[in-house]
């Protein structure tokens, strides 16, 4: 499968984020690609199988870049079934209510039907991996 991670970063720290995911993602036999999406059109989406946005979410508010590609984009995106992954160090302790309104307020500024995963939902997931296929939540099935 052929991934495209799209990010903006402004401190480093989508990009630190980034490279983890697409260290996983090659690990699990996919292939990624990385791309800025505040560089003119930013990155294509035609070879994309899937799409993963990742944005720092700060005071309530994503990046610009991040926010914009998306308007641009939702149409694709949609198409992708694309996830929205939020970089936040103060989202750790918010419940899910609040999480869920952030990708509501994104889905209304952008028109993207957001694909939002969250960490109890993969928490939930790798244990029903775990118990259909052995080893899976280990990290050996594919993310």
């Amino acid at each position: 499968m052929s991934i495209l991670i799209a990010y903006p970063t402004s401190e480093g720290q989508t990009e630190k984020v980034t490279a983890f995911m697409r260290e996983r993602l090659l690990a699990g036999g996919h292939q990624v690609t990385t791309g800025r999406p505040g560089v003119a059109e930013g990155p294509s989406l035609a070879d994309a199988d899937r799409v993963l946005v990742a944005a720092s979410l700060h005071a309530g508010s994503r990046q610009s870049e991040a926010v914009d590609f998306a308007k641009r984009r939702a149409g694709e995106l949609d198409r992708l079934q694309a996830l929205i992954l939020s970089v936040s160090l103060s989202a750790a302790g918010r419940d899910r209510a609040d999480l869920e309104a952030h990708v509501a307020r994104l889905e209304r500024q952008t028109g993207w039907a957001a694909v939002a995963r969250f960490c109890s939902d993969l928490v939930q997931d790798r244990e029903v991996a775990a118990t259909a296929a052995p080893g899976a939540a280990a990290g050996h099935g594919s993310p």
